[in-house]
């Protein structure tokens, strides 16, 4: 999964209305996991909880017509952009990112690119470090010869 956090808000399908009793107060992002204060009842993500209020009372499980709210909304996948066409709903979000085999993973030949699961084999048929893994291995080439293969190389 991305290293940098991605706001759920960032991955709702289009035409989708956000409303104000589904944003956290915390992280201001749709509540992930949502609880409830046990004394004033706010709610946040269960992450944010221990900074959602002053009142030190255990939180609980988020009512019923919050999290009712929250299963209406339809997400796209934090790995979109690497292949998974995956359309979510609010109750499959977490464990989806968890085990998506669109996962992007770094490069087995040592491109620095991250390449979805799904197209690590489609990739290293045109990864530029095939070239030079190539290159490497014939090194006994003659600098003419390494010239013409270097030149007939289509990346």
């Amino acid at each position: 999964m991305s290293e940098q956090k991605t706001l759920l808000t960032d991955l709702l399908l289009p035409n989708q209305r956000v409303e104000d009793s589904v944003l956290c107060p915390v992280c201001h992002d749709i509540m992930l996991n949502p609880v409830s204060c046990s004394k004033c009842e706010t709610d946040s993500c269960q992450a944010c909880s221990s900074n959602a209020c002053k009142c030190e009372a255990p939180f609980n499980q988020s009512h019923k017509l919050l999290l009712k709210l929250l299963s209406g909304y339809r997400f796209q996948c934090l790995n979109e952009p690497y292949g998974c066409p995956a359309s979510l709903n609010y109750e499959s979000v977490s464990g989806h990112f968890i085990e998506c085999p669109f996962e992007p993973k770094d490069c087995p030949l040592g491109c620095l690119l991250k390449i979805g699961k799904g197209h690590i084999e489609e990739h290293m048929k045109i990864c530029p470090s095939r070239v030079v893994i190539y290159i490497q291995r014939h090194s006994s080439l003659k600098p003419r010869a390494l010239e013409r293969l270097l030149e007939a190389c289509t990346l």
